[in-house]
């Protein structure tokens, strides 16, 4: 008799457990138009004739492999 009070116990708080998480997650926030971010890339630096002359060495040694 006592065996059969915990398993339904047991089920219906199973039962409430199931039907209460079957509520849909609200996983990405609502946009805001208040705050929008402008990424900007910064303005490219060109290399000297020694540092070009570098980067062909090592292109260089490298391809040799």
């Amino acid at each position: 008799m006592n065996f059969n009070k915990i398993l339904k116990c047991v089920a219906v708080l199973g039962c409430v457990t199931i039907l209460s998480a079957c509520e849909k997650p609200n996983e990405v926030p609502p946009p805001s138009e208040t705050f929008i971010r402008e990424y900007r890339a910064p303005d490219p630096v060109f290399l000297s004739e020694e540092e070009r002359e570098l980067v062909n060495q090592q292109r260089e040694e490298y391809n040799k492999l």
